[in-house]
């Protein structure tokens, strides 16, 4: 609200409406201790809450491991340090993917989601930088794939690709970036034209 205050409502089954409880609710009911956010970030089971100063804070089990463990959901938000000044998050229920400030992009939880190149099941700790993504504006996710849009209009994607949804032109499973191609396939795909492409 423009109080600054965050009001959640629905399912709570893993504590993501920062009540500390696991009572699902009909209605909006303010986080408690909720004040001078500026932006949300939901995620499957969790939801990210920045505040003016930039901290970041979450409720419910987040879809990584953080290096900075803030404590058990039913505590209610809790701060992620590693997190703080993130522009952008997007997070499903196994992974979540940060844009910082400078247009790097970091990704953190199942390993076949997170484009660094390996694809055994598990985790790691905490977020790891994607190598050679710069000049990003906006990230998205969805389920295992995620993709990222550059400052020159390309897209970057990677993850599960079994209905075509990275749009590479494939049904290959991508474990590192992959540029996103036009409907022609003879080139990329580009959503800013009148900026030049520098791939």
């Amino acid at each position: 609200k423009s109080d600054g205050t965050v009001w959640t409502w629905g399912d709570n089954s893993f504590y993501q409406l920062g009540d500390g409880t696991q009572v699902s609710r009909n209605r909006p009911s303010q986080v408690p201790g909720s004040a001078n956010v500026t932006r949300i970030f939901p995620a499957a089971f969790a939801l990210f809450a920045q505040q003016a100063d930039g901290t970041m804070w979450v409720t419910g089990y987040p879809p990584f491991n953080p290096t900075n463990d803030p404590g058990p959901p039913e505590s209610g938000p809790r701060r992620i340090s590693e997190l703080d000044n993130a522009l952008q998050i997007a997070g499903s229920f196994q992974h979540i993917i940060v844009l910082k400030n400078d247009g790097t992009v970091w990704t953190g939880g199942f390993s076949g989601a997170l484009g660094l190149g390996f694809a055994n099941p598990g985790d790691i700790t905490g977020l790891a930088q994607l190598p050679g993504v710069t000049n990003v504006i906006s990230v998205a996710t969805s389920g295992l794939g995620a993709m990222a849009l550059r400052r020159d209009g390309t897209v970057l994607s990677w993850g599960l690709n079994n209905y075509g949804q990275l749009g590479d032109g494939t049904l290959a499973l991508q474990l590192t970036p992959v540029l996103v191609v036009n409907e022609t396939v003879d080139g990329p795909l580009d959503l800013i034209p009148e900026v030049a492409n520098n791939i």
